[in-house]
């Protein structure tokens, strides 16, 4: 649990990845933090900065109560993309956050073998501002 943090003027504000066997991270709650002017780095054809990013799956994955704000690309986001490794979105809940001048509010993919399917996923009471704009 990470609570009560503020991260700001960095690359990345909490960036988690998982490896082999499952690349699905497990039991991770961010809530009452602030995100401000995260990313914008990288190379010209490639500009990276989430306030929160997840590489691979997640499961039991709570965001709630921040105040996410000049973020250059997602507010917070899992992402992943194999034609080879598995991973499991289970339980993902983004609730009661503030997003202010994020180019995405709120993003997700998966690109993942088989049939697998989010499950319990849940977006709610979040107030998302400017969002694809920047200051």
């Amino acid at each position: 649990t990470i609570d009560g943090l503020c991260i700001k003027n960095s690359g990345f504000g909490i960036h988690g990845g998982t490896s082999a066997p499952s690349y699905t991270l497990k039991g991770l709650t961010v809530r009452n933090c602030e995100f401000g002017w995260i990313g914008g780095y990288g190379t010209a054809e490639n500009r990276l900065g989430n306030g929160i990013e997840i590489w691979g799956g997640a499961v039991d994955f709570i965001v709630e109560n921040n105040y996410f704000y000049q973020i250059y690309d997602a507010g917070v986001t899992f992402q992943f993309s194999s034609e080879d490794k598995e991973a499991d979105v289970e339980n993902v809940q983004f609730k009661n956050n503030v997003f202010d001048y994020c180019n995405y509010s709120i993003e997700y993919f998966m690109t993942i073998p088989g049939d697998k399917k989010m499950k319990d996923f849940v977006i709610d009471g979040n107030l998302c501002w400017n969002a694809g704009k920047r200051k």
